[in-house]
């Protein structure tokens, strides 16, 4: 699933002015008492209990009894955040028998091995590599797992095969997804063909790599059950800028963007269907058409158009290479007119790099699976002038109980965003020293 940050990335804010604090509406410089309440009511990261972080620390220590302590806490918190995030059902099961624990230890390892830095620690990430492929064969039975060399010799063969790829296993960079595609590769017999991951035909249409999108980045049908998320996220812009982005979306067409810069707030757009306004303090908000949001008008898909061809039309063209990946290029036109060509790395089947009428050209990066549903939590932007921007998504919230009011601009008699932020600022402020 996209976001379409880029928009923002590239192009910066539409309402004019400088920066803005709760009580300061010009553009003068502002003191940034309050940091805003969307970032205050924003859903909290989950809280592991002290039983939960003890059971895998336990269980750290005794498939890495080397690992130091402090290591194996800050491993425990990672694995337990993105369990949460990928599996919420299996968090109630750790603690008792039932817990598929073979099907988790492969993650498990790797969040030991993302934490292990540090020249000193390196037989100890190289260890922890072995030990995470041995895991990730016995998830394929014993009879498999038997079969194969031993990991010890496949993790060889993985640094014969790629620099780029053994360094992303010792790290703790390489999802399971990637990890069983190279180990397909070093498995396979002297001067034997790569087998396909799965039987292709002869000559693949859009229509089919679409189809093939839509199996691959969701567990069974877990997109019809996502019907609202939110985002949270640290961009930095084209110029250099530094900004937190805190974007809410809600089936149909619905979203809510909060842009914050050094803890004050920017500016917000939304969007109720085809209707778009923008707000930023000391002013009303003001209705734009979507002439005049350009490109972040496609903040409203809710989801990558690959996952439906309603509204859209697939064409496929010639096939391309990202970073030594080859891709499946589609051409994808939307019902305005307006187009871009998705890059769909060919083994995995996520898409990995998308190129933009105005030439600018996203890499995405960090996969991992929330409610079901595989999602980049890391976009790389070069527009046409090679200026390149980052966003590092920070947390996914799915289904966090959004109402279809929250996208609505504030009426005339209602307090905003920006009166909720100068009558809230006096109370956080209450009892600190004044300079």
């Amino acid at each position: 699933m996209r976001f379409k940050f880029y928009a923002v990335i590239l192009l910066g804010p539409v309402v004019v002015g400088g920066a803005w604090a709760a009580d300061h509406g010009g553009t003068g410089p502002a003191k940034p008492l309050f940091v805003s309440p969307v970032e205050a009511s924003a859903p909290a990261g989950p809280a592991f209990s002290v039983a939960l972080l003890a059971q895998v620390q336990a269980w750290i220590s005794r498939k890495v009894p080397e690992c130091p302590a402090g290591v194996a806490a800050a491993a425990a918190d990672k694995f337990l955040g993105e369990l949460a995030v990928s599996h919420p059902q299996e968090l109630d099961r750790l603690t008792s028998s039932n817990f598929p624990a073979r099907d988790f230890e492969s993650a498990l390892l790797r969040a030991v091995s993302a934490q292990l830095t540090g020249e000193s620690r390196a037989q100890l990430r190289a260890d922890v590599a072995q030990r995470r492929v041995a895991a990730l064969l016995a998830t394929e039975g014993p009879e498999a797992a038997a079969g194969a060399p031993n990991a010890a010799a496949l993790v060889g063969k993985i640094r014969d095969l790629s620099d780029t790829q053994y360094r992303r296993l010792l790290e703790g960079r390489m999802d399971d997804d990637d990890l069983e595609i190279v180990l397909r590769k070093v498995r396979q017999p002297a001067g034997a063909a790569v087998r396909a991951e799965i039987v292709k035909p002869k000559e693949w249409t859009a229509a089919d790599i679409v189809a093939e999108f839509g199996r691959h980045n969701q567990e069974g049908s877990a997109l019809s059950r996502l019907q609202a998320y939110t985002i949270e996220a640290e961009l930095t812009t084209t110029t250099g800028q530094k900004q937190r982005l805190l974007l809410y979306k809600m089936r149909p067409d619905r979203f809510r963007l909060v842009v914050l810069q050094t803890g004050r707030t920017q500016f917000i757009l939304g969007a109720e269907g085809d209707r778009f306004w923008q707000q930023g303090p000391g002013a009303a908000p003001a209705l734009s058409s979507a002439t005049a949001m350009g490109a972040r008008r496609y903040m409203a898909e809710f989801i990558d158009p690959l996952f439906t061809g309603e509204g859209y039309s697939f064409t496929r063209l010639a096939d391309g290479l990202v970073v030594g990946k080859k891709t499946y290029r589609l051409a994808v036109l939307r019902s305005d007119g307006s187009k871009y060509v998705a890059n769909i790395d060919a083994e995995n089947f996520r898409e990995i790099a998308r190129e933009s009428e105005d030439k600018a050209v996203t890499r995405y990066a960090d996969f991992r699976v929330v409610a079901g549903v595989t999602m980049a939590f890391r976009e790389e932007i070069t527009d046409a002038a090679g200026r390149r921007g980052v966003l590092e998504l920070t947390r996914i919230t799915p289904n966090p109980g959004l109402i279809q009011a929250f996208f609505e601009p504030s009426q005339p008699h209602a307090l905003d965003y920006f009166e909720v932020e100068r009558l809230l600022t006096p109370a956080l402020t209450a009892g600190r020293e004044q300079p």
